[in-house]
């Protein structure tokens, strides 16, 4: 699956997400999502925030893709990463 395709899921309506895992400080984020996909995403700026939506993707040019989401508090937050790959639940690299 493409990330292009979420990216135009994402304009028709937020997503939820089922589990969010960081790794390697925070500057790696696996999102498994309702649609049993999940989005990994290799971020410029560490963070750890639990997430309950993805509510937007966009892709810029000179860094890569900007995904806005929904903190697990309701909270608004944008996750900047020059790496976005988008896999079937079964094949989520470890």
């Amino acid at each position: 699956m493409r990330v292009e395709h979420l990216q135009q899921r994402l304009e028709r309506g937020s997503l939820a997400v089922r589990e969010t895992r960081y790794r390697r400080s925070g500057k790696y984020v696996s999102i498994s999502l309702d649609d049993d996909t999940v989005l990994v995403l290799r971020l410029f700026w560490s963070c750890d925030w639990p997430l309950a939506a993805l509510t937007g993707m966009a892709q810029d040019g000179r860094i890569g893709w900007v995904v806005s989401a929904r903190t697990n508090s309701g909270r608004p937050i944008v996750l900047h990463a020059w790496l976005a790959t988008l896999n079937e639940s079964s094949s989520t690299p470890e």
